[in-house]
């Protein structure tokens, strides 16, 4: 009895959610808040050019992600490192 219950009220909770969730979508969209600060010069540009940008950003999204998967690899104990010592 108390799961159906649980499972209404969650139901209820994710319809209302849903709603103000679109309701908000819609705000802001009629108060032009929804675009990017940059969208003026994301509209003038050419096709070729949008093209270019796209290849630009496709390739910087590789190379962080060949930064992080090399740094994620890298333990602690693999790491050999020999501290100078001080001749006093």
């Amino acid at each position: 009895m108390f799961n159906t219950i649980r499972i209404e009220y969650t139901t209820i909770f994710m319809n209302i959610y849903k709603l103000l969730e679109d309701l908000g979508e819609m705000l802001v969209g009629i108060l032009g808040i929804d675009s990017s600060r940059y969208q003026n010069i994301i509209d003038q540009m050419s096709d070729q050019e949008k093209q270019i940008a796209l290849a630009v950003n496709k390739q910087r999204m590789e190379e962080d992600k060949r930064c992080d998967n090399t740094v994620t690899t890298i333990e602690s104990d693999q790491i050999d490192i020999e501290l100078p010592t001080e001749n006093v």
